[in-house]
């Protein structure tokens, strides 16, 4: 019996069988671009990229199941388990995210909690403009420092060079300082463009 089994297992495992661990990697990536398109151009209340990962998710795995040789089956039947889970997955998200979809379409209300597609532009702002202003004060530091040791050695032997030096420092500063000014600029334009999507959204809602 051992040995039968044994040509039972090398039988088994010389079979062609799909690489369904890779297809449900490259569909989940897939979902991944899918979904951040949909919440950025579609988003309309919390819980909703949650009821559209249910969605794809098991619209993939259900067809991918079909595709298993060691599916798990109910008694002995030809359905099987993981399949419909899948389906009912999919019925229930899409049913509840049709509703919720079409009732906040409707009547839409501010979204709870940080408004990830639209805070996060600010966020980068902010950064850059903080980044840019310590980089500036660096520089400025350092021009300051090249015409301290400029003014203190003008009558020196190398009173033209140490002035290059300082002259050259200075104007790093100055651009460095402009690009600051802008960064901040940049970012004082996008707060005031999100509290103006907001005030707007505020209004709808009252409305």
């Amino acid at each position: 019996d051992n040995v039968d089994n044994v040509k039972q297992y090398i039988a088994d495992n010389n079979l062609y069988v799909h690489p369904t661990f890779f297809y449900e990697s490259v569909w989940c990536i897939l979902g991944f671009f899918v979904l951040y398109i949909i919440m950025k151009k579609r988003r309309k209340f919390s819980g909703q990229l949650f009821l559209c990962y249910g969605v794809w998710y098991g619209f993939g795995r259900m067809v991918l199941e079909g595709l298993r040789s060691d599916s798990l089956y109910i008694g002995n039947t030809n359905i099987r388990v993981s399949q419909l889970l899948s389906v009912v997955l999919v019925v229930v998200c899409g049913i509840l995210l049709t509703i919720f979809y079409i009732k906040y379409t409707l009547h839409p209300k501010p979204i709870e909690g940080v408004d990830y597609f639209k805070e996060i532009p600010l966020y980068r702002y902010n950064k850059k403009a903080a980044e840019a202003r310590k980089a500036a004060d660096e520089l400025i530091a350092k021009a300051e420092a090249a015409e301290a040791a400029a003014e203190a050695g003008k009558n020196g032997e190398n009173a033209a060079q140490l002035a290059g030096q300082a002259k050259k420092a200075r104007e790093k500063a100055d651009e460095a300082e402009k690009k600051a000014i802008e960064a901040k600029r940049a970012a004082e334009e996008d707060a005031a463009r999100i509290a103006a999507k907001k005030a707007k959204r505020k209004r709808k809602t009252e409305a």
